[in-house]
Protein backbone atom coordinates (compact mmCIF):
# COMPACT_ATOMS: atom_id res chain seq x y z
CA UNK A 1 0.00 0.00 0.00
CA UNK A 2 1.17 3.53 -0.74
CA UNK A 3 1.37 6.55 1.54
CA UNK A 4 1.56 10.14 0.35
CA UNK A 5 3.29 12.57 2.69
CA UNK A 6 2.80 16.24 1.87
CA UNK A 7 6.06 18.08 2.58
CA UNK A 8 6.20 20.92 0.06
CA UNK A 9 5.16 23.98 2.07
CA UNK A 10 7.33 26.88 3.18
CA UNK A 11 6.27 26.87 6.86
CA UNK A 12 5.77 30.63 7.09
CA UNK A 13 4.59 30.53 10.72
CA UNK A 14 7.83 28.73 11.65
CA UNK A 15 10.04 31.56 10.45
CA UNK A 16 12.87 32.34 11.04
CA UNK A 17 13.57 28.62 11.62
CA UNK A 18 12.40 27.80 8.11
CA UNK A 19 14.44 30.49 6.35
CA UNK A 20 17.14 27.90 5.61
CA UNK A 21 15.39 24.62 6.43
CA UNK A 22 12.09 23.18 5.18
CA UNK A 23 9.64 22.72 8.04
CA UNK A 24 9.52 18.89 7.82
CA UNK A 25 13.31 18.86 8.32
CA UNK A 26 13.31 20.87 11.56
CA UNK A 27 14.91 18.77 14.28
CA UNK A 28 13.12 17.20 17.23
CA UNK A 29 15.24 15.05 19.53
CA UNK A 30 18.04 15.03 16.91
CA UNK A 31 15.86 13.85 14.01
CA UNK A 32 13.75 15.69 11.43
CA UNK A 33 9.99 15.88 12.02
CA UNK A 34 9.49 13.94 8.79
CA UNK A 35 11.60 11.05 10.09
CA UNK A 36 8.94 10.39 12.74
CA UNK A 37 6.24 10.13 10.09
CA UNK A 38 8.19 7.23 8.56
CA UNK A 39 8.69 5.63 11.97
CA UNK A 40 4.94 5.61 12.64
CA UNK A 41 3.73 4.26 9.31
CA UNK A 42 1.67 1.06 9.53
CA UNK A 43 3.34 -2.14 8.37
CA UNK A 44 1.06 -2.28 5.30
CA UNK A 45 2.82 0.74 3.78
CA UNK A 46 5.59 -0.39 1.43
CA UNK A 47 5.98 2.73 -0.72
CA UNK A 48 6.04 6.40 0.24
CA UNK A 49 5.43 9.27 -2.14
CA UNK A 50 6.94 12.51 -0.87
CA UNK A 51 5.46 15.67 -2.35
CA UNK A 52 8.27 18.20 -1.98
CA UNK A 53 8.90 21.79 -2.94
CA UNK A 54 10.65 24.37 -0.75
CA UNK A 55 14.33 23.47 -0.25
CA UNK A 56 13.50 19.94 -1.30
CA UNK A 57 17.13 18.93 -1.78
CA UNK A 58 17.46 18.63 2.01
CA UNK A 59 14.60 16.12 2.09
CA UNK A 60 15.93 14.16 -0.89
CA UNK A 61 19.45 14.00 0.55
CA UNK A 62 18.27 12.72 3.93
CA UNK A 63 15.72 10.12 2.81
CA UNK A 64 17.16 9.01 -0.54
CA UNK A 65 15.36 6.35 -2.58
CA UNK A 66 14.66 4.03 0.33
CA UNK A 67 14.20 4.71 4.03
CA UNK A 68 13.38 2.35 6.91
CA UNK A 69 12.73 -0.41 4.39
CA UNK A 70 10.25 1.51 2.22
CA UNK A 71 10.64 2.65 -1.37
CA UNK A 72 10.40 6.41 -1.92
CA UNK A 73 9.24 8.38 -4.94
CA UNK A 74 9.37 12.15 -5.14
CA UNK A 75 6.87 14.56 -6.67
CA UNK A 76 8.03 18.12 -7.31
CA UNK A 77 5.52 20.77 -6.24
CA UNK A 78 7.24 24.17 -6.42
CA UNK A 79 4.01 26.19 -6.34
CA UNK A 80 1.96 26.78 -3.19
CA UNK A 81 -1.14 24.76 -4.05
CA UNK A 82 -2.58 23.81 -0.65
CA UNK A 83 -3.09 20.25 0.58
CA UNK A 84 -5.63 19.40 -2.11
CA UNK A 85 -3.50 20.73 -4.95
CA UNK A 86 -0.36 19.06 -3.60
CA UNK A 87 -2.08 15.68 -3.40
CA UNK A 88 -3.29 16.04 -7.00
CA UNK A 89 0.36 16.33 -8.06
CA UNK A 90 0.82 12.67 -7.06
CA UNK A 91 -2.24 11.45 -8.96
CA UNK A 92 -0.37 9.81 -11.84
CA UNK A 93 1.59 7.39 -9.64
CA UNK A 94 -1.07 6.54 -7.09
CA UNK A 95 -2.86 3.22 -7.05
CA UNK A 96 -6.35 2.33 -5.89
CA UNK A 97 -6.16 3.04 -2.12
CA UNK A 98 -3.62 5.09 -0.19
CA UNK A 99 -2.81 6.83 3.09
CA UNK A 100 -2.22 10.60 3.21
CA UNK A 101 -0.25 12.38 5.95
CA UNK A 102 1.08 15.85 6.62
CA UNK A 103 4.88 15.95 6.71
CA UNK A 104 5.04 18.37 9.64
CA UNK A 105 2.64 16.66 12.07
CA UNK A 106 3.41 13.94 14.62
CA UNK A 107 1.20 10.85 14.50
CA UNK A 108 0.65 7.76 16.66
CA UNK A 109 0.97 4.48 14.74
CA UNK A 110 -2.06 2.76 16.39
CA UNK A 111 -4.25 5.65 15.21
CA UNK A 112 -3.06 5.24 11.63
CA UNK A 113 -3.60 1.49 11.85
CA UNK A 114 -7.20 2.16 12.86
CA UNK A 115 -7.60 4.40 9.82
CA UNK A 116 -6.55 1.53 7.56
CA UNK A 117 -9.41 -0.59 8.87
CA UNK A 118 -11.86 1.48 6.79
CA UNK A 119 -12.15 1.92 2.99
CA UNK A 120 -12.22 5.70 3.53
CA UNK A 121 -11.26 7.48 6.74
CA UNK A 122 -10.31 10.83 8.25
CA UNK A 123 -8.37 11.03 11.53
CA UNK A 124 -9.71 13.59 14.01
CA UNK A 125 -9.15 14.55 17.63
CA UNK A 126 -11.43 16.18 20.16
CA UNK A 127 -10.25 19.36 21.86
CA UNK A 128 -11.73 21.63 24.50
CA UNK A 129 -11.63 25.39 24.01
CA UNK A 130 -9.43 27.23 21.54
CA UNK A 131 -6.63 24.68 21.08
CA UNK A 132 -5.76 24.51 17.38
CA UNK A 133 -8.31 27.21 16.67
CA UNK A 134 -6.73 27.82 13.26
CA UNK A 135 -8.03 24.42 12.17
CA UNK A 136 -11.63 24.03 11.07
CA UNK A 137 -14.27 22.19 13.07
CA UNK A 138 -15.38 18.80 11.74
CA UNK A 139 -19.05 17.91 11.54
CA UNK A 140 -20.08 14.26 11.52
CA UNK A 141 -23.21 12.25 10.78
CA UNK A 142 -25.03 10.25 13.51
CA UNK A 143 -23.23 7.16 12.17
CA UNK A 144 -19.79 8.71 12.67
CA UNK A 145 -19.00 9.63 9.07
CA UNK A 146 -17.50 12.89 7.82
CA UNK A 147 -20.10 15.47 6.86
CA UNK A 148 -18.45 18.88 6.64
CA UNK A 149 -15.67 21.15 7.88
CA UNK A 150 -16.27 24.72 9.02
CA UNK A 151 -14.11 27.57 10.26
CA UNK A 152 -11.64 28.36 11.61
CA UNK A 153 -13.59 30.67 13.91
CA UNK A 154 -13.73 32.05 17.45
CA UNK A 155 -14.14 29.22 19.94
CA UNK A 156 -15.73 29.32 23.40
CA UNK A 157 -13.55 28.25 26.33
CA UNK A 158 -15.62 25.16 27.17
CA UNK A 159 -16.65 24.26 23.64
CA UNK A 160 -15.76 20.74 22.54
CA UNK A 161 -14.96 20.28 18.89
CA UNK A 162 -13.44 17.78 16.52
CA UNK A 163 -10.31 18.90 14.69
CA UNK A 164 -8.90 17.19 11.61
CA UNK A 165 -5.43 15.69 12.02
CA UNK A 166 -4.47 15.74 8.35
CA UNK A 167 -4.41 11.94 8.02
CA UNK A 168 -6.69 10.22 5.53
CA UNK A 169 -7.28 6.91 3.82
CA UNK A 170 -8.54 7.65 0.31
CA UNK A 171 -9.41 5.85 -2.87
CA UNK A 172 -8.35 6.89 -6.37
CA UNK A 173 -11.94 7.93 -7.12
CA UNK A 174 -11.26 10.99 -4.92
CA UNK A 175 -9.62 12.57 -7.95
CA UNK A 176 -12.96 12.58 -9.76
CA UNK A 177 -14.17 15.43 -7.54
CA UNK A 178 -13.26 19.06 -8.33
CA UNK A 179 -10.83 20.71 -5.94
CA UNK A 180 -12.30 23.28 -3.56
CA UNK A 181 -10.44 26.58 -3.26
CA UNK A 182 -9.94 28.01 0.21
CA UNK A 183 -11.66 31.30 1.02
CA UNK A 184 -9.51 34.33 0.18
CA UNK A 185 -6.70 32.09 -1.05
CA UNK A 186 -5.27 30.60 -4.22
CA UNK A 187 -4.77 27.26 -2.43
CA UNK A 188 -7.00 24.18 -2.62
CA UNK A 189 -8.02 22.37 0.56
CA UNK A 190 -8.04 18.59 0.90
CA UNK A 191 -10.63 18.39 3.72
CA UNK A 192 -12.77 20.99 1.97
CA UNK A 193 -12.74 18.90 -1.20
CA UNK A 194 -13.62 15.80 0.81
CA UNK A 195 -16.55 17.69 2.34
CA UNK A 196 -17.92 18.24 -1.15
CA UNK A 197 -17.59 14.51 -1.84
CA UNK A 198 -18.88 13.39 1.57
CA UNK A 199 -22.46 12.91 0.38
CA UNK A 200 -21.20 10.18 -1.99
CA UNK A 201 -18.37 8.64 0.03
CA UNK A 202 -18.46 6.77 3.38
CA UNK A 203 -15.56 8.64 5.03
CA UNK A 204 -15.32 7.23 8.54
CA UNK A 205 -14.13 9.57 11.29
CA UNK A 206 -11.45 7.80 13.35
CA UNK A 207 -10.76 9.36 16.74
CA UNK A 208 -7.06 9.89 17.43
CA UNK A 209 -5.55 9.11 20.80
CA UNK A 210 -2.38 11.09 20.10
CA UNK A 211 -1.54 13.79 17.57
CA UNK A 212 0.70 16.84 17.65
CA UNK A 213 0.79 19.51 14.92
CA UNK A 214 3.88 21.71 14.77
CA UNK A 215 2.70 25.18 13.78
CA UNK A 216 5.12 27.71 15.25
CA UNK A 217 8.50 27.77 17.04
CA UNK A 218 6.88 27.74 20.49
CA UNK A 219 5.40 24.29 19.69
CA UNK A 220 8.75 22.54 19.32
CA UNK A 221 9.57 21.90 23.01
CA UNK A 222 6.14 20.29 23.50
CA UNK A 223 6.62 18.32 20.29
CA UNK A 224 9.85 16.87 21.68
CA UNK A 225 8.02 15.80 24.85
CA UNK A 226 5.39 14.11 22.67
CA UNK A 227 8.08 12.16 20.82
CA UNK A 228 9.88 11.02 23.96
CA UNK A 229 6.62 9.92 25.59
CA UNK A 230 5.23 7.99 22.62
CA UNK A 231 8.31 6.47 21.00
Amino acid sequence: MQAVILAAGRGERMRPLTDKTPKPMLRLADKPILDYAFQNLPAEINEVILVVGYKQEQIRDYFGQRFLGRRIKYIDCPEILGTGGALHRAKDILQERFLVLMGDDLYFRPDLEKCLQHPWSFLAKEFLGDQHRRVGKIEITPGGFFKNITGPKTVKKKEKRLVGCGAYVLNFSFFGYPLVKLTKSSEFGLPQTLARAAADLPIKIVLAKKWFPTCQPADLPEAEKFILEYK
